[in-house]
């Protein structure tokens, strides 16, 4: 009899959580009764752009199911901006646009950028959009800045500024100091890469000096660099 009761209650939970189950499936698992966001592409490959070109790409999207989607929330990573362009409440069957722009300009080689849109849709709250290629440039040079620190006054410092060129029709036209108490000169090391020598000359005046050198080239997109030259120079100058 203990046994036979036992039986009976374990049929009546299994019973029960068969029940439980099957309408928590009629409820969400079709999505005819939910919001659903749909994007005809979750990622964009710009490609190889120049450095300091923009970039912008509209993710199009549709409400494919039977109520209303609210988009919440449109979130892009650093160096990104995103907008919604349509409204944030679309019918069944409606349309939208979420537009992203981004600015190449502090950057350099592979990059990756994301956009996260948060929306009412149950199965899919948030969905991460994609922006991902890679910025080139005509010339990097390197360091952009050189920091002497404190010199003693009367001795000569040399330093290097390196570049490198990628595209083959760019050269280096000029190099020229700010100050007369720096002396530059280049050599090149191969037609796509080569050695700015910079030399704070014995004579440089006792003090912090904020100088710079200007390199100009034949690139129509980077025609000319700064590189600051900062520093101090302790004690008289004999």
């Amino acid at each position: 009899m203990k046994t036979k009761l036992i039986s009976t209650l374990t049929g009546v939970i299994a019973t029960g959580l068969v029940i439980l189950n099957s309408c928590t499936t009629q409820k969400y698992s079709s999505g005819t009764d939910v919001p659903a966001i749909s994007f005809d592409q979750l990622t964009y490959d710009f490609g190889k752009v120049q450095k300091g070109d923009m970039v912008s790409h509209e993710f199009r999207f549709s409400n494919t199911g039977t109520e209303k989607l609210i988009v919440s929330d449109v979130h892009p990573s650093c160096g990104c901006t995103a907008a919604l362009l349509s409204l944030n409440q679309l019918l069944p069957g409606a349309h939208g646009v979420v537009t992203a722009n981004f600015n190449s300009s502090n950057y350099l080689g592979p990059v990756t950028k994301t956009i996260t849109v948060t929306s009412n849709d149950p199965f899919k709250r948030i969905v991460t959009l994609t922006l991902t290629g890679e910025i080139v440039s005509d010339i990097i040079i390197s360091p952009v800045m050189l920091f002497i620190g404190s010199v003693k006054a009367g001795k000569s410092i040399p330093q290097t500024i390196n570049f490198n060129i990628f595209n083959p029709s760019v050269k280096i036209t000029s190099v020229a100091a700010s100050e007369p108490y720096i002396r530059v000169s280049t050599i090149s090391q191969s037609v796509s890469q080569g050695t700015i020598n910079v030399k704070i000359m014995p004579d440089a005046p006792s003090g912090p000096f904020n100088a710079y050198i200007t390199i100009v080239s034949t690139s129509r997109r980077e025609p000319m660099f700064r590189v600051a030259v900062e520093g101090k120079i302790v004690g008289n100058v004999r």
